[in-house]
Formats: structure tokens, sequence, C-alpha cells
């Protein structure tokens, strides 16, 4: 994650208002499991480099998300790390995808209790074509797969940004579930 990051910034403050204290935040990178004692892990921000064609220099976020015993959200880079680490096919889009879009959820999660808006808040330039069979998709759009969840593990991965202050107020409802 980048601490710098205003949506990371953001997604501290929607923790914090969520749980009433203020979460802990360790760099994902640093963390190996069963090292760090922690009740979820959440993977977001910005990237550096792009997810497609890079495994390789993403193996440690890789091994974490495969091995954990936690529950994950993926938030965007977060997402497309889980989908790439079970199959998924990434592809670059024209141009840059931002602003409020319509999804289609094609689940009945528990992840989306509550959420009666389909629309979403996006800022990206990559998009998951595909994932492998061992990911449920649970929301596609118009471009790809938005939401995804590891079959048999409490690992969600969002594409679009339900902890942006530009988001519709139902997206707050999914962190809320998650933490739950």
């Amino acid at each position: 994650n980048h601490r710098s990051n205003t949506g990371f910034k953001n997604l501290m403050n929607v923790l914090e208002g969520i749980s009433g204290k203020k979460p802990d935040s360790v760099d994902y990178e640093a963390v190996k499991v069963g090292n760090i004692k922690v009740d979820y892990i959440i993977i977001c921000g910005g990237n550096t480099f792009p997810v497609s064609q890079n495994q390789e220099r993403l193996k440690d976020e890789i091994e974490l998300i495969k091995n954990s015993y936690v529950p994950i959200l993926g938030i965007f880079y977060g997402f497309q790390v889980i989908t790439s680490a079970y199959g998924g096919v990434l592809e670059r889009l024209p141009q840059r995808r931002k602003g409020i879009f319509p999804v289609e959820i094609s689940s009945l999660d528990t992840i989306f209790s509550g959420v009666t808006d389909n629309n979403v808040w996006e800022n990206h330039i990559w998009a998951v074509k595909s994932v492998g069979n061992e990911l449920d998709v649970l929301v596609r759009s118009d471009i790809g797969i938005e939401a995804v969840k590891v079959k048999g593990k409490n690992i969600y991965g969002f594409q679009f940004h339900p902890e942006s202050t530009n988001a519709p107020a139902d997206s707050m409802k999914i962190i809320t579930n998650f933490l739950q």
C-alpha cells in the first residue's frame, strides 16, 4: 500500500469509522503469514508496475494470499493481485476508466447484504477479463470482472473502490460486511 495515497487514507478513515478505533497498518510486503497476528488483511494502493506479467515480482504477495488463514480484502491493485494469483487474465484498457459505472451483481454472497445500488466508483486502466476455477465471480461490468471470492476462503477482491469518498453510499456496506 502507499500510505500517502488518498485511497489508503480514505480506507483508514472508513475502517476507523466502522470499528470505532484506528486500525494498525502494516505494509503487505513485510507481512509473513504466521509471523504477525492480524484479524484481517486489506491489500490496496496504487501500482508502481502492472500486475500483468509481473507474478515473479509479486511472489511474496501471491504466497500471502494463497496461504492466508485470515480474511483478505483486495481493492483495486489488491484485486488484480488476487485474480492473478488464481489464474486471472488482465487486459490494459484503451483509456482510463474513471467515474461511477453500473455493474451487475451476479451473486447473493453475504458481502453484499444491504447493498441496493448497482453503481460503483472506478479508477483504473487494467481490467480482469477471466479468472481461474478457484474464484467465484461476484460482479461483472461491461469491461470485465469487477469482484471475486476465492472458493472456500474469506478472500474477496474488488476492482472498484468502495472506500472512495466518490463511491455510492452503499459501497460502505461492502466494507462493513467484510469486517463482520
